[in-house]
């Protein structure tokens, strides 16, 4: 959710990151958008460390997405965090 909010990212781009998309030294990720169109979305300090925690953690192969989540476990991860904070919560809230 942190790179989520951090990177303005949409979802279809989030769940596809793959860790050879992921420059460390300018902290941005290359997405393929709508339209697919190439495109860089950056990430703040604490994404980069939950990131990098992850990735030390899980260890995804250079070609494989970073984590294996779809649109609808974001969406529930949404959902359920709408319930308990009572804020909107949905992928356009998040952009």
């Amino acid at each position: 959710m942190s790179l989520f909010a951090e990177s303005g990212l949409r979802l279809s781009e989030l769940v596809n990151i793959k860790a050879k998309n992921i420059d460390w030294e300018s902290n941005t990720i290359k997405v393929l958008g709508k339209g697919n169109k190439e495109g860089y979305a950056p990430f703040g300090k604490i994404s980069e460390q939950y990131l990098k925690s992850w990735l030390t953690e899980y260890a995804p192969k250079y070609n494989e997405r970073i984590r294996n989540i779809r649109f609808w476990g974001v969406k529930t991860v949404l959902d359920d965090l709408k319930k308990e904070t009572g804020l909107p919560c949905n992928p356009h809230t998040f952009r």
